[in-house]
């Protein structure tokens, strides 16, 4: 299964010299995290997710790069991995559902409306800056990814500003968070579902490190198969000032490439 969204490129001017590959449209994991905030239909999910926040550090309490809720209640967790470099988005995964220490309904809530409060500070104070061709880095927490004095929200400012500071600037938003955190409070239980999603240049997919493969199937086992999830993004220009942006669905139905080679098998929701 594919999806696919459009938007305006990045803006090239902002780079970081610590990165391997300045200049390029997909440099940083963050990316896919910032492409999931704009199009929660990416994740090719069948409940709508609402996203909650980046965790950005801890991979203990606050595994991965991207917690959400979809419509009927269900915890969502995603963790981004930069492609084509072999990886394993479910190491901390595994040891987050061992662990069963599951942050209570209330502590995502406290946590979610603490970083709301300092996105939404953010945008009134810098959205004008945001919208004009200066390079305003700062550092700022919030919802989204804020690493590096948010380097990729500056980075992709078009699309900060026409697809993701609107809805957080919202009332809609806000009453979809409560009404997700409910759900989930009625269903007794907090267990999320884990995807790990690569994020690639032009059509290049993903690959599992052979740790990557053994930890998902670890996952697997402790949970169930409907749990854990494995999808592709990449973007290619197709214009001078435009980007498509596809997701593809790697597991649960179809063979997955481990250390560069395509597994013989394909992994399904009954196995």
């Amino acid at each position: 299964m594919i999806e696919k969204r459009t938007c305006r490129g990045p803006d090239l001017n902002i780079v970081d010299p610590r990165l391997a590959r300045p200049g390029e449209i997909v440099d940083v994991e963050e990316v896919g995290t910032l492409w999931l905030w704009a199009w929660p239909a990416l994740l090719q999910w069948p409940s709508p997710v609402t996203w909650l926040f980046s965790p950005v550090v801890g991979n203990t309490k606050w595994p991965g790069d991207l917690w959400g809720i979809d419509a009927n209640g269900r915890l969502v967790i995603a963790e981004t991995k930069l492609a084509p470099k072999p990886a394993d988005p479910f190491e901390d995964f595994l040891a987050f559902e061992r662990s069963a220490a599951f942050p209570t309904v209330v502590a995502i809530k406290e946590r979610w409306h603490a970083l709301l409060k300092e996105e939404r500070r953010f945008i009134r104070e810098q959205k004008i800056i945001l919208q004009s061709a200066f390079d305003g880095r700062s550092t700022w927490s919030g919802v989204v990814p804020y690493s590096s004095k948010r380097y990729i929200v500056w980075r992709w400012r078009e699309l900060y500003c026409t697809e993701i500071s609107p809805l957080l600037e919202g009332n809609e938003y806000e009453d979809r968070v409560l009404s997700a955190l409910a759900e989930l409070e009625a269903r007794g239980t907090r267990r999320p579902v884990y995807f790990g999603i690569f994020v690639a240049p032009h059509s290049k997919l993903g690959a599992l490190s052979a740790v990557g493969r053994a930890n998902m199937e670890a996952l697997i086992a402790c949970t169930s198969s409907e749990r854990v999830h494995l999808r592709n993004l990449t973007a290619n220009k197709t214009s001078p000032d435009e980007v498509l942006v596809t997701s593809t669905v790697l597991l649960p139905n179809m063979a997955l490439k481990v250390d560069g080679c395509w597994g013989a098998r394909a992994l399904t929701p009954n196995r």
